[in-house]
């Protein structure tokens, strides 16, 4: 059993913001990637990834969102590159369990209709279900004897999706690393990918069917 607390943030006072805008504009020009993740502080804007993902989108810049609530409804606005989409909060906002896999399917259909170029969602445990450019996926593990935590497991997933954009792989190629880090992160308590020689280790034990 893990138990996870979270503070609330700091509360960031209108000139700190700015001064975050300001440097957020002046850095976009030698970037190539934008990851947005987690909640929103005191004192910032609800939809402020809204703006920061369309800044981006206007220097050409690949974005990733992994949020829930009312900033991550205000992202999606903005049609990010890639959605990471929290299933509990799609549950509550539709009213309805997404628990059956045709359910989430219409769930992350939904997310990209609305934008994203990619969206993903967990499925049951060691599942994830990807609406990419060229159809939708459902990836699983198909050894788990080696799981020791879940708890960043989504983190490490999304990092695995930057890392596979950045480097040019195919859909289903990006989509069997992403899983490969989210399996090797929950190998251990600690957070975080060991290597890349570990996350290739894991490689192979990933399935994936596609779905539509």
């Amino acid at each position: 059993m893990e138990t996870g607390i979270s503070e609330t943030g700091p509360s960031i006072p209108p000139d700190a913001l700015n001064r975050f805008m300001a440097n957020y504009r002046r850095m976009l020009s030698r970037a190539s990637t934008v990851v947005l993740g987690g909640s929103i502080p005191p004192g910032v804007p609800q939809d402020i990834y809204r703006d920061l993902i369309s800044m981006a989108n206007e220097a050409g810049i690949t974005t990733f969102v992994d949020a829930a609530g009312p900033a991550f409804m205000a992202a999606i606005d903005a049609a990010p590159s890639f959605a990471k989409v929290d299933h509990r909060f799609m549950s509550q906002l539709s009213g309805k369990s997404l628990f059956s896999l045709d359910s989430l399917m219409e769930a992350i259909t939904d997310i990209h209709q609305h934008g994203a170029g990619w969206a993903v969602s967990s499925y049951h445990i060691y599942g994830d279900l990807f609406f990419t450019p060229k159809g939708i996926f459902l990836a699983t593990m198909g050894d788990k004897k080696e799981v020791v935590s879940m708890f960043s497991a989504g983190d490490a997933l999304v990092a695995g999706l930057v890392v596979a954009n950045e480097e040019g792989m195919d859909v289903e190629e990006a989509i069997r690393f992403s899983m490969a880090c989210a399996m090797e992160d929950a190998t251990h308590v600690e957070k975080g990918v060991g290597s890349r020689e570990n996350v290739n280790r894991y490689m192979d034990r990933v399935d994936i069917e596609k779905l539509r």
